[in-house]
């Protein structure tokens, strides 16, 4: 018998989808930002497609804007005939329906990610463990010293972007409500713990996207080092060092970090 409890799991995103034989069209539609705006437009769509994903976000004019991928299920209804079926809701601001082809779809509305006002882009997270471990390659030890600084580039980025968002005093606090934004960005699982009265505290990470490739090319996640260094240093406004104690690299379970004072 199928559990039908949920279940933690990647999210699944949609800037393309793929599938053989089925009409594939990508709807788009600005409605009210009110009680019942996104009800009414599935209402539509609900004997019209098979929705295969979905998002829906808030614009800085005040609106929100619902987006599908969705195969036809009459193949003969036109993507003209969507649109005007959109329309005729009063919810509906404007509509954009784009059809793919052979069973491609590809997302041709949206130009990017935004997350909190920033915007950010998507990696494949084994394809960027790979980057690491060419630039090892190329380096040597040099590669991952390099590694590990873009680490506490971005780090201490990323703090100082919470900061900016929250406050110094609230991002403190929420320390390991955040750790759930990198799990959620596909980072790993994350145990973040309050730093101890000698502001030491370890950091473990199972699935480790840096570790992802499996390659025996470097022997630690030093861009995941760096960041948490950069990240904890800016953070608590101290001068932190971190150091990896365990790694899957190195055929353990995770990978461990000590975050400590940097020694004179």
């Amino acid at each position: 018998m199928t559990d039908p409890r949920l279940k933690e799991r990647r999210a699944e995103v949609f800037p393309y989808h793929y599938e053989p034989k089925k009409r594939l069209v990508h709807i788009v539609v600005r409605i009210s930002n009110e009680p019942g705006s996104l009800g009414a437009i599935l209402d539509l769509l609900a004997h019209k497609v098979d929705l295969v994903g979905t998002s829906t976000y808030l614009t800085p004019e005040g609106s929100a804007v619902f987006s599908g991928f969705a195969a036809v299920l009459d193949k003969g209804e036109s993507v003209e005939k969507l649109r005007e079926m959109l329309m005729s809701s009063s919810r509906a601001i404007d509509a954009y329906v784009a059809e793919g082809s052979e069973g491609m779809l590809v997302d041709s509305f949206h130009t990017g990610i935004r997350i909190a006002d920033q915007a950010y882009m998507r990696f494949r997270r084994e394809g960027l463990s790979k980057v690491f471990d060419r630039v090892v390659e190329l380096f040597g030890t040099g590669g991952d010293t390099l590694i590990h600084s873009e680490g506490v580039t971005l780090g201490k980025d990323n703090a100082k972007g919470i900061i900016k968002l929250v406050g110094a005093d609230m991002a403190v606090k929420k320390t390991e409500d955040l750790r759930l934004v990198l799990r959620a960005m596909g980072w790993g699982h994350i145990t973040v713990p309050e730093l101890d009265e000698d502001v030491r505290g370890v950091v473990q990470v199972a699935d480790c996207f840096e570790c992802c490739s499996g390659s025996k090319v470097r022997g630690g996640c030093h861009f995941f080092r760096g960041y948490l260094e950069g990240y904890a240093s800016t953070l608590y406004g101290l001068d932190l060092t971190s150091e990896e104690t365990r790694c899957t690299l190195r055929d353990e379970q995770v990978c461990e970090f000590v975050i400590k004072p940097r020694e004179p």
